[in-house]
């Protein structure tokens, strides 16, 4: 039985139409505080990118925009997929210039070698098999300039599932998420000959979950694979 997700998130810009982006991307029932919850996850990234401006930026899952619209409304030419038709409806009336489509990770219409920053932002845990996840490390692989940063934050921890599950409870059919051991993104990228390859717990205090969840971040270094 395939995950009902994108049936919620097809919704979701509707029945928050007057909400904030965080609220409409999804992030209410876990998050304290959304503006400090946005503002923590932004500056976070913004310490992975080390280009100024112009840089090109993708977001992989972008939703509606609650990420990306900070680095668009900061001069960076910016890319993302989701999905969700709505979803990226309301994201293109914040980023107008922007290039955004309505498509699955694990097939993004950018160029190989286009983009200086490669994210995403609590997108895996919809993943339903193992041959998609693989897949879309391909993707942000293949598009990722060859000494671009590629980040694949908020990862729900296979080691915490069984306690988050019992104070969570168990999801309704079709409503799982999926959970990783941070050792198959180590593995599969030092397939590549990637060396920088660093694994994060940051505990984010408006955001309960995210004691539970990694980030992986990759410096990649594509010629050399220094």
């Amino acid at each position: 039985m395939r995950r009902k997700w994108k049936e919620v998130y097809e919704r979701l810009p509707i029945e928050r139409k007057d909400q904030s982006l965080t609220a409409i991307s999804g992030f209410t029932n876990d998050i304290t505080d959304q503006k400090k919850f946005r503002d923590t996850v932004i500056a976070n990234l913004e310490k992975e990118l080390k280009i100024k401006n112009n840089a090109n930026i993708c977001e992989v899952g972008c939703g509606c925009g609650d990420k990306l619209t900070h680095f668009y409304n900061n001069n960076h030419n910016c890319f993302g997929v989701d999905y969700s038709e709505a979803m990226i409806k309301r994201a293109l009336e914040e980023m107008p210039k922007a290039e955004l489509h309505a498509k699955e990770a694990c097939d993004l219409p950018f160029k190989d070698n286009s983009m200086d920053f490669v994210f995403s932002y609590s997108v895996f845990i919809y993943f339903e098999t193992k041959e998609y996840f693989y897949k879309v490390l391909e993707e942000m692989y293949r598009i990722a300039k060859p000494s671009a940063t590629i980040c694949i934050w908020d990862v729900p921890d296979i080691r915490d599932k069984d306690y988050v599950l019992s104070y969570r409870g168990h999801p309704e059919k079709g409503y799982e998420h999926t959970y990783y051991d941070m050792n198959d993104f180590f593995d599969w990228f030092k397939e590549k000959n990637i060396k920088h390859i660093k694994s994060e717990y940051i505990f984010i205090p408006e955001y309960k979950h995210s004691n539970h969840r990694f980030n992986i971040t990759v410096k990649l270094n594509k010629d050399n694979h220094a």
